[in-house]
Formats: structure tokens, sequence, C-alpha cells
């Protein structure tokens, strides 16, 4: 993990997260809308039967970016035996070519990340615009319109392609593990890489919430 494309690598334990694990009710998600709570059943499912990785093995967490102009670039989180290990921006310099910045982008997660874990969990990234220009400004993040969407989709493709056939992929919801994290009051920062270690977090917390922490042991490998 200390390829001289990564920068900002952040070394700290899981206590940095100011999170108490053992706290059942601590990131529960509460209150949904109906098409909420139907994708959190998905997520919880596979989350479910990803679990001996999750918890045994090695996963990454990534918040996805094409590498825009504005300076947004994809992040990423390594958790291993359930406990979090590093945090850390992609770096891919900003060049016009969207197809360029997306090979270098495969490139460097191939070689630096991809060979080192069991599992990608990545954000799942909406089919509509997911903030107003106001929302954007009051959040610091970027404005996110049709085309935004439509090059994020690509990012996301070409991040899943960087990894092993046979990996297993998670697609994390974004309001969901937002929800996550506010209601268990923590702070979203405005910082990638701290997004993807929240994503991590989010699918250890909802182990932990189905109380299959200490069930993993007993689960065979899966290879799907």
């Amino acid at each position: 993990m200390r390829e001289s494309y990564i920068l900002s690598i952040v070394h700290m334990n899981a206590t940095y997260m100011g999170i108490d694990m053992s706290n059942k009710s601590a990131g529960k998600i509460g209150k949904l809308t109906t098409k909420q709570q139907e994708a959190l059943g998905k997520i919880r499912s596979t989350i479910l039967y990803h679990r001996n990785r999750i918890i045994n093995g090695t996963f990454v967490a990534i918040d996805p970016s094409c590498v825009s102009a504005t300076g947004s670039k994809p992040a990423y989180a390594i958790y291993q035996k359930g406990e979090f290990v590093e945090q850390g921006i992609i770096d891919v310099k900003y060049k016009p070519a969207l197809s360029y910045r997306l090979q270098m982008m495969r490139k460097v997660i191939s070689e630096s990340i991809a060979p080192h874990v069991d599992l990608l969990i990545i954000e799942d990234v909406p089919v509509r615009p997911i903030r107003t220009m106001k929302q954007a400004a009051s959040s610091g993040k970027t404005f996110m319109n049709f085309n935004s969407i439509s090059s994020l989709k690509k990012a996301c493709g070409t991040i899943i392609s960087a990894f092993e056939v046979g990996t297993p992929v998670i697609e994390f919801p974004a309001n969901l593990w937002q929800k996550m994290v506010h209601n268990a009051g923590l702070e979203i920062s405005k910082k990638d890489d701290d997004d993807a270690r929240w994503i991590g977090w989010a699918a250890i917390r909802l182990l932990t919430e189905m109380g299959e922490m200490c069930d993993a042991e007993d689960e065979p490998n899966d290879d799907a």
C-alpha cells in the first residue's frame, strides 16, 4: 500500500473514529422511506453474505470520483479483520479527457490496492442529481447534475473493473451510510477520504446491529 500514486495516507486505529462499537444503538438508521427500506434490506443481505470477508479478511471502501477540475478525487479506506487501518486519496492528476483520467484511475487501483484486498465496498451512485446548487454551496460538496452523475457512474465502473475477476463488490447507498453516521451523532466532513472511512464503518455497523460479528468465524469463504 506504499505506492507513490497514493497520497495523504493517514494511519490511525479505530478509536480515531470516535465510535463506541459496543454501543448497539450507535448508527442505527431510524425512520426510512419505502424505497430506502428496500435498499436497506438488500444491502443487509449482501453484507451478511460477505460477512466472513468483512470480519476476518481485508476489504477496501472507496468513495468514487471522476477526478474533477474542482479537486475532487477518489478516496479509499482499508479495513482488516473488522478494524480500520488507513485511509487516503487515490492521486490521479486532472486532465480534460475523462477517458484518460479513468484509465489512470484503473491503473493506480489495480496496481496499488486491488492485489491487497478480498472485497470492495463502493458508494452506490444514484441515477438522478443528488443535490441542488444551494445544497452544494451549503455543504461544500460538488453540484451533481446529470452530466456529473454520468461521469461518476463511469468512474464506478472503472473502479470495479480494476479488481480481479471474482472479487466481491458491495454497492452501499450514499443516503444510508450518511444517515447512519448522522444518527450516531457523528460529523461527515468535506474530505473524500473521510467519506470512504465512513462507508466501511457503516458496513461493519450493520453487521454489529444484526449480531453477526461473532458468527463470522463459522462461515466458509464465499466465492461470489
